[in-house]
């Protein structure tokens, strides 16, 4: 829109004009962002989309090295492969980058260090050597075309101030800022991330951030976007750089370039630049792939290697959305096989703390078989819950062996965390299953019961007892109606007894009426007197002032 939009004389000041703007907008976004403190949701990265990325770095610089030296990327190569000088050259790229990636792997110290530099500076007094032995070969194809004599001097000779068309450069850096920002911030909190993993060390990605965004804000009169990549910290750390004189070598080597023109890098052939991003593609992309075929399981290695997959074919940004959604798919079929059933028992073996008599245990013993208690943990989801449905199965298939049927269904959620709508759905249909049996919940926190409540077509289609023992009582209790045991347990205690009660001592589950004088007297009527038992421990309760 540029080139359109401006005239012909104006169109490299309006488009510098414009990048400025895009560099300025951009910067201040980072810093603001840094100052939000929200950067550390990086951190929340799966390991698989993490590793998939690194990795996919690695398939990127060989797709460089495939464009620079053959003109074509990888997923095209048998095209290239068709021209004798680019599948010549690409041959001998991926000689020499893989042959300097064993050497690096193969040293350490110095020699690691020297090993790229020494190779770049022989392969290029070689190739000077076959020009000048060779002079009538034509060797153009094998170099960089570069302009000739162009440096940063010609620079202000080609801005027609005059000529730039302001509203055009805004709106259009406006719009490169909206559409840029968001993948712009991502890839850099993905590299800040991922050279805090390779190097194992902790980085703040707020301060990072906002480093950047100032240091972009500075470079803007260069029309720049200074950032810390993860290829050149891998690089720089493979030839050994640790201190402060390798970054002042390049930043002169790169100032002299701009300055004084690029006719040097001429002198270097592609091939050898080709060998560059061989080897650096080779060794972040087998490192990345070994490391994750040794921690991941295999589920989350073929993420890895879609990842890559999905970058060849779509691009960097995509295949990190889409493998954030395939892990968070994983996650939910993963989590959907979790149990949420604790342990699962019946009258038999767990029951109330109430003192019964020798028929009632009879009862019990069997009978009890027909109150199934199912203990629910943790985050109860739609698969979790359908592990209690097959409790149920199971224990169904177990009665009608037993000839007896199922009475209740007693789900205690004290260990419970919380519950989603779907798994409340299971729930509640387990009494298609249980047919004629009640539906009894013990234990559920505000929160859980709120969502059962919810849930419920109908309030009677089950009941809520706030413990465990209460419920267990209940049952007990209904057993003896239908069995014939019943006798006059736990009524309701008067209101200031219950308040009384809750002072001294609110974990009391049970109750039991006597009739009968706390003190016996002649000149005073029979008293009613209230037990509370916990364990060994008894307190009477009297209603007489």
């Amino acid at each position: 829109r540029v080139l359109q939009g401006a005239k012909t004389v104006g169109v490299f000041g309006t488009l510098g004009l414009s990048m400025m703007l895009t560099s300025a907008m951009l910067g201040v976004c980072y810093v603001v962002l840094g100052r939000a403190k929200v950067c550390k949701v990086v951190q929340f990265v799966p390991s698989p989309v993490m590793a998939g990325y690194q990795a996919s770095i690695g398939y990127l610089l060989l797709d460089s090295a495939s464009s620079l030296v053959g003109s074509c990327s990888l997923v095209e190569l048998p095209y290239c492969l068709r021209s004798m000088h680019g599948a010549t050259q690409l041959f001998l790229a991926a000689v020499l980058g893989v042959t300097l990636h064993q050497l690096q792997q193969r040293s350490t110290g110095v020699t690691r260090s020297l090993w790229m530099p020494g190779l770049l500076l022989a392969c290029t007094l070689l190739f000077q050597l076959v020009k000048v032995v060779r002079p009538f070969l034509d060797l153009s194809e094998w170099t960089l075309n570069l302009p000739s004599s162009q440096s940063m001097l010609w620079f202000p000779s080609d801005i027609k101030l005059g000529q730039i068309n302001w509203g055009l450069a805004l709106n259009e850096a406006l719009l490169t800022s909206v559409t840029a920002v968001v993948p712009n911030i991502i890839g850099k909190l993905l590299q800040y991330s991922a050279l805090e993993q390779k190097f194992d060390i902790d980085v703040d990605y707020n301060l990072e951030i906002q480093h950047n965004g100032i240091s972009q804000l500075v470079a803007t009169p260069a029309m720049m976007t200074p950032t810390v990549t993860y290829l050149g910290m891998v690089v720089a750390y493979d030839l050994g750089a640790r201190s402060w004189f390798p970054p002042a070598i390049v930043i002169i080597g790169s100032t002299m370039l701009a300055l004084l023109g690029s006719d040097v890098v001429g002198l270097v052939p592609k091939v050898m630049f080709g060998a560059l991003l061989v080897s650096s593609g080779v060794s972040m992309l087998t490192e990345n792939l070994k490391q994750a075929w040794s921690n991941f399981p295999k589920r989350e290695f073929v993420l890895v290697i879609m990842h890559i997959g999905l970058t060849a074919v779509l691009g960097m940004l995509y295949a990190v959305v889409l493998g954030l959604l395939f892990t968070a798919v994983i996650f939910i079929i993963q989590y959907a096989r979790h149990s949420g059933v604790l342990q699962h028992a019946t009258l038999l073996l767990e029951r109330s703390k109430v003192a019964r008599t020798g028929a009632e245990q009879d009862v019990l013993e069997e009978f009890g078989a027909s109150c199934l208690i199912v203990h629910l943990h943790g985050m109860i989801f739609f698969g979790s819950a359908n592990s209690v449905v097959d409790e149920v199965r199971t224990h169904l298939t177990t009665l009608d062996e037993l000839q007896l049927p199922l009475r209740f269904l007693l789900l205690d959620f004290d260990r419970c965390s919380a519950i989603d709508s779907s798994a409340v759905a299971v729930l509640l249909q387990t009494r298609r299953i249980i047919k004629s049996a009640r539906l009894i919940f013990a234990c559920a926190g505000s929160d859980v019961l709120e969502m059962l409540h919810k849930g419920a077509a109908n309030p009677k289609d089950f009941e809520h007892f706030t413990t465990l023992d209460l419920a267990l009582e209940h049952c007990e209790n209904r057993l003896f109606d239908v069995y014939g045991q019943r006798r006059d347990v736990s009524p309701s205690l008067p209101s200031p007894v219950i308040r009384t009660s809750r002072r001294v001592e609110g974990s009391f589950m049970t109750q039991h009426r006597r009739v009968g004088p706390l003190v016996p007297r002649e000149d005073e009527a029979d008293d009613e007197v209230w037990l509370q038992s916990h364990g060994k421990t008894e307190v009477a309760w009297t209603s007489r002032p």
